[in-house]
């Protein structure tokens, strides 16, 4: 019996230190570089498809860069991202005509995430989503 009690407390005691690694806590994943990949964006309700790509530098948990919508070759449309990395999630803003909400995770080498922007004045409903790839 008392065996079983010290393999019950070293296990115990084992699961603490797996940390489990949740999401976003922990250290800030490196996100610097160049990112591509397809985006699906809902403006309205009318869903397009088209290409997306970030350019990240990073210090520390401080993200800053790019974001380009690759509507069409004669069309691109690119906004300032800023931010902040907390373990492997990002939430911050791209900022260009208008403030839009933009937060995503970093798996490996793949970038997934979502921005948003609401601006009732405007009757402007704006979603994407998006993955990329580090190239």
């Amino acid at each position: 019996m008392k065996y079983l009690y010290v393999v019950l407390v070293l296990v115990t005691v084992g699961l603490f230190g797996c940390g489990g690694g949740g999401g976003g806590s922990g250290q800030p994943v490196n996100v610097e570089g160049k990112w591509v990949g397809p985006m699906d964006l809902n403006v309205n309700g009318k869903v397009s498809h088209f290409g997306t790509s970030f350019d990240l530098s990073q210090q520390g948990s401080h993200v800053t860069g790019h974001m380009t919508l690759e509507y069409g070759s004669d069309h691109p449309h690119w906004g300032r991202i800023d931010g902040e990395m907390q373990g492997n999630h990002f939430v911050g803003t791209r900022s260009i005509i208008h403030v839009v909400d933009i937060e995503f995770w970093v798996n490996g080498n793949t970038l997934t995430g979502t921005f948003t922007f609401v601006s009732p004045a405007e009757n402007l409903d704006e979603h994407g989503t998006y993955v990329c790839t580090r190239g």
